[in-house]
């Protein structure tokens, strides 16, 4: 516990760099060696599919007047059988090239550069504040209508990764979303797919100069069914303590931790 108190003292030290940090972009240079893996994978009684997504920086781009930073996204899809004798087993991989470009903090995808009929969309907008609701692209909607998801921010405080602190927006819904990384169900903003007992899609990890932080479940991404991204464990909130270690009640514009019965503990600045 001591241990812990005295992390807390040090975050507290570095509050001002927490809370008004620089802006951290997706990419800082075209030749960036960094890389995203992510997971989308559904159940259907006991057949299984999966896409698994590998993501890395190729130089730039430029389409539409606009120049992008190229990112190659390599794609395996897998689906099996655990019991149902009717699934059909197969396994294929595909290459596609995505554009992304950056604009006073707001990120713009381009899903297929070489074709003239592909359309960019804002993907995030790290200008917003609480209360905002973030981008809900229609390339991720299902035809007809807005996504059902409450994609309002609820919550905004700071995370520490690869030695940089980046600005994390919680909304009502599962995933968040981070400075220079994206959201932790993808690279691409896919904030509205179906989640559920039977669904689910995750970023399963980041690389950043060569070493995984923060989203480091599962960087080589082997494709089988142990695979498919574990149900969140359990954590029940323990209690709530201030920088020097005292309990208190949650409250807005005060710097606080919440310790979680699982050993977690969150840094949270709740604007008010």
């Amino acid at each position: 516990m001591a241990r812990i108190f005295f992390l807390l003292a040090l975050f507290c030290l570095q509050t001002a760099t927490a809370i008004g940090q620089a802006y951290v972009p997706i990419v800082s240079t075209a030749d960036s060696s960094d890389i995203w893996a992510d997971i989308h994978s559904c159940t259907d009684f006991d057949c299984w599919w999966a896409y698994r997504n590998i993501y890395t920086v190729d130089g730039t781009i430029s389409a539409g007047g606009s120049e992008y930073v190229k990112f190659n996204r390599n794609t395996e899809y897998e689906q099996g059988s655990d019991l149902g004798l009717w699934c059909t087993e197969s396994l294929s991989t595909s290459e596609a090239i995505i554009g992304i470009r950056e604009e006073n903090k707001r990120v713009f995808v381009l899903p297929n550069p070489t074709s003239q009929q592909s359309e960019e969309y804002l993907a995030y907008d790290f200008n917003l504040t609480v209360g905002d609701t973030v981008p809900d692209p229609y390339y991720y909607q299902s035809p007809g209508g807005l996504s059902d998801f409450d994609l309002i921010i609820h919550t905004i405080d700071s995370v520490f990764i690869s030695g940089t602190w980046r600005k994390r927006y919680q909304i009502n819904s599962l995933p968040d979303i981070i400075e220079g990384v994206g959201s932790s169900s993808g690279l691409l903003n896919p904030l509205n797919f179906a989640w559920s007992g039977a669904c689910a899609i995750s970023l399963n990890c980041y690389v950043e100069q060569g070493v995984a932080d923060y989203f480091t479940s599962n960087c080589e991404l082997p494709l089988s069914n142990s695979s498919f991204p574990a149900p969140p464990q359990s954590r029940e909130l323990q209690k709530i303590v201030d920088c020097m270690g005292r309990e208190r009640k949650a409250a807005p514009n005060t710097l606080l931790f919440y310790i979680y019965t699982n050993g977690d503990v969150e840094k949270v600045f709740r604007v008010e």
